[in-house]
């Protein structure tokens, strides 16, 4: 179970009495058959047609299962109309060999997604911890991808040294999946001894200083997070790209930190956990609950939001470019028209001056 929620039911049962003794359900989360597989990605369609496409990238422990480990936050976000493409990855002390990964499944997931449709539908981006970095490498690396995002949003983002990341990673993230440690299994890679990621802290700050493309992401941070270095990025970030960190928490009775996009809604369809329970009908179940997702929710609002603006920005530039196209190609076809013309007028000219030459070389005759 994830450390955000156990906390918080920990608080819950504590009100209203021992938990049941048997506290999974017995059958599969009934709407698990949603998440489907797309050339090596994990796909989660919205209920009606898509407003766009979101890649999502989790962090390091839970990337290779993002749909389990992120189910309340993705599933939120396919509710608002998000077409939602979670790419597994494996977590490797070189982040090339995972971005170049991550990059092919996008690519064929992608790919696959067009031959069914006609229309190409905006492309954003999103990236929790590890998976915010992938992101931001994925975006200095591959000029593709970075042109065809309109929007990205890089939550708790960090980019610290081997010697302060594992072991802060290792605290965090494995006490809290502990149950799922089956599918969550990384790479041998992980467990061997690294002196450095590659590319470094440093080498990743100066990549991003001159590679990322000029467009400002939504950089989310926590109330409580040690792992967090978003003000780092934001430094980091050109001029172009500027960004401020948007704080979330300490306005709820639980603050953010930064597992709380892991969190799950014990009362959702989807969950393996039963509903809360409210023997006393005082709302107490209800209270639990909304205390686990609060923070989840505010992050989906200021996520969609900043989605909405940014597919908006890049529609209309867009059409602002293919306006321009249009009105290029216009002039040019009417300058080649009045060149035609005048080609048509200077031959006419040259056959009236050839007549003429001839009838007065008739004449002198």
């Amino acid at each position: 179970m994830l450390l955000a929620v156990c906390s918080s039911l920990a608080v819950g049962w504590t009100a209203l009495g021992p938990p049941p003794c048997a506290f999974r359900r017995t059958a599969a989360p009934i709407a698990a058959a949603e998440w489907k597989d797309c050339a090596g990605c994990k796909l989660l369609r919205p209920p009606g047609e898509p407003r766009a496409l979101v890649h999502f990238l989790g962090g390091a422990f839970v990337s290779p299962a993002p749909q389990v480990a992120y189910r309340y936050l993705l599933e939120q976000l396919a509710d608002r109309g998000y077409l939602v493409v979670a790419t597994p990855y494996a977590v490797d002390f070189d982040y090339t060999k995972p971005a170049a990964d991550v990059k092919r499944k996008l690519d064929a997931a992608r790919a696959a997604l067009a031959a069914e449709s006609s229309a190409e539908l905006p492309l954003v981006s999103l990236g929790h911890s590890l998976g915010a970095l992938m992101q931001t490498l994925l975006a200095c690396t591959y000029a593709d991808y970075a042109d065809a995002c309109a929007g990205s949003v890089l939550v708790s983002w960090n980019n610290k040294p081997v010697s302060d990341a594992i072991p802060l990673f290792e605290q965090l993230f494995v006490p809290a999946l502990g149950p799922l440690n089956g599918p969550l299994e990384q790479a041998p890679a992980v467990g061997c001894r690294h002196s450095e990621f590659t590319p470094t802290p440093a080498e990743v700050r100066s990549l991003i200083r001159e590679q990322y493309p000029p467009r400002a992401p939504l950089v989310v941070q926590f109330e409580v997070d040690s792992l967090d270095e978003s003000s780092d990025l934001a430094a980091a970030l050109p001029p172009a790209a500027a960004a401020s960190p948007l704080r979330i928490g300490g306005t709820h009775a639980r603050d953010g930190s930064h597992v709380t996009p892991l969190a799950i809604d014990p009362d959702a369809p989807t969950s393996a956990l039963l509903p809360l329970p409210d023997p006393f009908g005082l709302g107490a179940g209800a209270a639990v609950r909304d205390a686990l997702v609060a923070d989840v929710d505010r992050l989906v609002d200021e996520v969609d939001r900043h989605f909405e603006a940014a597919v908006a920005a890049a529609a209309e530039a867009a059409a602002a470019v293919a306006a321009a196209e249009a009105e290029a190609e216009a002039e040019a076809a009417a300058a080649a028209a009045a060149a035609e013309v005048a080609a048509a007028a200077e031959v006419a000219a040259d056959a009236e001056a050839a007549d003429a030459d001839a009838d007065a070389e008739v004449a002198a005759e």
